[in-house]
């Protein structure tokens, strides 16, 4: 088998580019911002992507302030949890006190679109306020193509299997010899009710 130059030209390539390790958010609550801001910077310097595929509460939100928002997406899946920042419980005998400082940091992060909609809903407060699947999510971060692209795949497929359905049950039996597409002799449950009726009054 003759191998071309340009074949050989893209086979290194392909060797030679690493493989991007995407990280794919499912179920993260938040925690630490420290800890938070450092994986974001090494996600981000490594140019690596960002999936937001269910929770991603607190501190996980910090993704938008230090990832560019071009390697971050969303599936359907996703929900955002914003509130106020609060200090280490064990510097507060285990209570939550709100840290007005730590607040401002995190808003310091977020790019405009995030900020816009915390004030439109009332600013960052001891409750959780979260953005679901939607226009007001889709206006801070894009949706994941592939899987908007499955999904839509998926809809057309059962709209056309619902449509097969209704084309079928909408053939009409004229006698019990009638035959179907693909040879088959039709059942009563193949018949149009009026068809049955009228068989039924011929007999």
């Amino acid at each position: 088998m003759r191998i071309t130059s340009f074949a050989l030209l893209l086979l290194a390539l392909l060797v030679a580019t690493p493989a991007r390790a995407d990280l794919r958010i499912t179920g993260d609550h938040g925690g630490y911002v420290s800890e938070y801001k450092a994986k974001y910077e090494r996600i981000r310097d490594r140019h690596e992507r960002v999936i937001i595929d269910g929770i991603c509460n607190s501190a996980c939100t910090l993704v938008f302030g230090i990832v560019p928002l071009n390697r971050v997406c969303v599936t359907p899946r996703a929900i955002l949890g914003f509130h106020e920042a609060y200090y280490d419980k064990a510097f507060t005998f285990g209570i939550k006190v709100t840290s007005a400082e730590g607040t401002s940091d995190l808003m310091s992060y977020y790019p405009q679109p995030v900020k816009d909609w915390i004030r439109r809903n009332g600013g960052l407060t001891t409750e959780m306020k979260k953005i679901k699947n939607g226009v007001d999510l889709w206006k801070i971060v894009d949706p994941c193509p592939e899987e908007f692209l499955a999904l839509a795949l998926a809809f057309r497929d059962i709209r056309r299997i619902h449509h097969d359905r209704q084309r079928r049950r909408a053939v009409p039996c004229r006698g019990l010899g009638h035959v179907l597409p693909g040879g088959s002799t039709p059942a009563f449950h193949d018949c149009r009710i009026a068809d049955v009726r009228a068989i039924n009054a011929a007999r």
